[in-house]
């Protein structure tokens, strides 16, 4: 099993939110692009809706495998990417840009985010058998991995070949 060092909450649910503005940013210019490439602008929302975001949502999820970071991240990775799209339509340097143009959100991205709340919560479901956040519990075991060092003859982990100073009597 390998550990991942714990971080601060807010500094795991911030990539959420930053790749769904980022995404809802990137809205129009994929709509104008496949408009080029496929003739009709219909497919990039949902290609980043059904695609994109889902992927997004698995791969944060596999980085860091915590189920309260993916509780909040998933919505927060909807409100981004509804923030961007906005933003991007609104034209925000405009001056008729205004704050309630937030209010509104489209039924089929409320329904997206339950998925992706479901694809995150399986993903860290998943990843958890091999992936862990947080420290090994024991000190008999390797920092990095895990695995356990009682009666090693060599100076190294066998399963990630850190470096051991602990007894392994």
């Amino acid at each position: 099993m390998r550990y991942v060092r714990p971080r601060p909450f807010i500094l795991m649910i911030l990539p959420y939110l930053l790749v769904g503005v980022l995404l809802g940013l990137s809205d129009a210019p994929l709509r104008g692009l496949l408009q080029r490439w496929i003739g009709t602008p219909k497919p990039g929302t949902a290609l980043i809706i059904n695609i994109f975001m889902p992927l997004a949502t698995i791969i944060l999820a596999a980085i860091y495998p915590r189920m309260r970071v993916v509780l909040l991240g998933a919505p927060l990775l909807s409100l981004g990417f509804e923030m961007g799209a906005r933003a991007r339509a609104a034209n925000v340097l405009s001056p008729r840009w205004r704050a309630d143009l937030f209010v509104q959100v489209h039924p089929i991205l409320v329904v997206a985010t339950l998925g992706y709340l479901l694809l995150g919560v399986l993903s860290v479901a998943t990843v958890r058998n091999w992936r862990r956040v947080g420290k090994p519990d024991d000190p008999s075991r390797c920092r990095q991995c895990g695995y356990s060092l009682i009666g090693l003859s060599a100076p190294r982990c066998p399963e990630c070949g850190l470096p051991v100073r602990q007894p392994r009597g």
